[in-house]
């Protein structure tokens, strides 16, 4: 079975009895369909299983259109972010945006057995700017009130059922909400206010205006001269504090605002391009079919259809 969330290769056999489930077998995935008012408005699931690693498992991946949150149920292993290795163990979680670098790896003495929920939807990158200034969120054994456990399972037990429907839709964005506000209230009750005050307020100002003026931004070096700071300083502290360069953050920005044009908007697929801060028809179908595996109009075409 492909796991596309964490691309697993490795199938183990054995059936897992541990931390409340039931037997329940480690290589199981649930795919969904959501329809086109889910995609284009709601917070909605595209995978989610059980995953058990073999001792050799190890991941490591530049990009993938989608965030992630997993939760170890049993073993250790590492959480690559940025270019540190981070060991995680059973009771910890991990909520990340993997449209950035990440990576895992299995303890080869106890390799770990995941929960996981792969997930997406138009809110999602303005929602994750209003929350975190960070990437990846590692909940280290969070108490119960902050334990994204109890929604995964809930995601997946929705995505187990032979006819969804629109209300399982809805029920879903609701609960993927409830991560997002778990994962920010762990984050506020460790570090205090993560409002983003610990970021450089040249970092601050160059980012919200890449949020701002996405469309009409013609080079990186304008932002910059905004942040005060010199263009070979600019360029390595984002990526220090962001995991992600200037320019991919503008890519990334300038594609999803693209995503919703052609969803929720008429507009031809070469107004949408200019209007998304693309100074070319071909530029904008390059960098779309790079960023989501399909072009502008084949995601339109898809998007539109129930």
């Amino acid at each position: 079975m492909n796991k596309s969330g964490m691309a697993a290769s490795f199938v183990e056999e054995t059936p897992l009895e541990s931390s409340g489930l039931h037997a329940v077998h480690p290589n199981v995935e649930w795919i969904a369909s959501p329809g086109e008012f889910t995609r284009s408005r709601l917070l909605y699931a595209m995978l989610s299983g059980v995953y058990g690693a073999k001792s050799n498992y190890k991941l490591v991946r530049d990009f993938y259109p989608a965030c992630e949150v997993i939760h170890v149920v049993s073993g250790k292993g590492w959480y690559l972010k940025g270019k540190d290795w981070i060991e995680i163990h059973e009771g910890d979680s991990v909520i990340q945006d993997l449209r950035y670098p990440h990576g895992y790896k299995a303890h080869p003495d106890d390799p770990f057995v995941i929960k996981y929920v792969v997930f997406d939807g138009m809110p999602l990158v303005e929602l994750w700017h209003l929350y975190f200034t960070d990437r990846t969120i590692i909940l280290t054994s969070p108490c119960p009130k902050h334990s994204l456990l109890p929604s995964m399972d809930a995601i997946i037990a929705f995505m187990q059922e032979p006819e969804p429907a629109l209300e399982q839709d809805y029920e879903i964005s609701k609960l993927l909400y409830g991560l997002l506000l778990q994962a920010l209230a762990y984050r506020r009750g460790r570090d205090g206010d993560v409002s983003g005050d610990e970021y450089p307020a040249a970092l601050q100002h160059a980012k919200r205006y890449m949020d701002e003026a996405l469309d009409s931004i013609r080079d990186i070096k304008e932002v910059s001269d905004r942040s005060g700071l010199s263009y070979f300083h600019f360029n390595r502290s984002f990526k220090r504090y962001f995991q992600c360069t200037p320019r991919e953050y503008l890519l990334l920005n300038r594609i999803h605002h693209a995503k919703r044009l052609l969803l929720l908007s008429r507009h031809s697929v070469t107004e949408i391009a200019y209007r998304s801060g693309f100074d070319s028809y071909s530029t904008f179908l390059q960098s779309f079919q790079k960023v989501e595996r399909c072009s502008p109009t084949a995601y339109r075409k898809n998007g539109r259809q129930d």
